[in-house]
């Protein structure tokens, strides 16, 4: 039902329903989004650690920049969730825009939330991290009288939610959520990267 009244009244009448007619980015496509065993939307990637690395240097240094990462003017809000450093985890809730288009006519964005995971681990002689973003929503045209809307990633960005019937294209109305959820979770995932190389 809400995705109904997003439709009708966010986006334009009759374009709304028919789907983006460019050829989808493999790597937006069907598999993208990955959901985790009790249905709910999860995107994990696990990052490999040199085996000389010092694994408590590597949680100390990328707690410290993950407290700077997600700091505004960055993001809109974080807050530490846990922090077990004996485990070498942490987790944070965080609050930012997704900026679809934005020019001197048109400004198009969605606040997304999500939990973001950090865990250091070794196991069988290889050290990995393994970053996890979960418990994803998005809260749309908020300026509205009404207080905008906001939904679930599972109900939002999925493959059965975002393409037309035979998924060989994006939705206009979800297509590009689904986008910019995984080009953030890249970004997070790439900068996580060159943050452990350096270390």
């Amino acid at each position: 039902m809400k995705k109904f009244i997003l439709v009708a009244l966010c986006c334009m009448s009759v374009m709304t329903v028919f789907a983006k007619s460019e050829p989808i980015d493999s790597k937006y496509g069907v598999g993208a989004v990955t959901v985790n065993s009790i249905g709910r939307v999860e995107f994990v990637d696990e990052i490999e650690i040199p085996v000389s690395a010092d694994l408590d240097k590597c949680y100390s240094g990328l707690f410290t920049w993950a407290k700077g990462r997600f700091a505004r003017p960055i993001v809109l809000k974080s807050d530490i969730l846990s922090d077990n450093n004996e485990n070498r985890r942490f987790t944070m809730r965080v609050q930012q825009n997704l900026v679809f288009k934005n020019s001197a006519l048109v400004t198009d964005m969605a606040k997304i939330s999500y939990n973001l995971n950090f865990a250091i681990k070794e196991a069988n002689g290889k050290k990995s991290c393994v970053v996890t973003m979960t418990d994803i929503s998005y809260l749309y045209e908020e300026d509205r009288e009404e207080g905008g809307f906001s939904f679930a990633a599972e109900d939002w960005i999925t493959d059965d939610e975002a393409f037309n019937k035979n998924k060989t294209k994006f939705l206009r109305t979800t297509g590009k959520f689904r986008i910019k959820t995984i080009d953030l979770y890249n970004e997070i995932v790439d900068q996580t990267i060159e943050i452990i190389k350096a270390l």
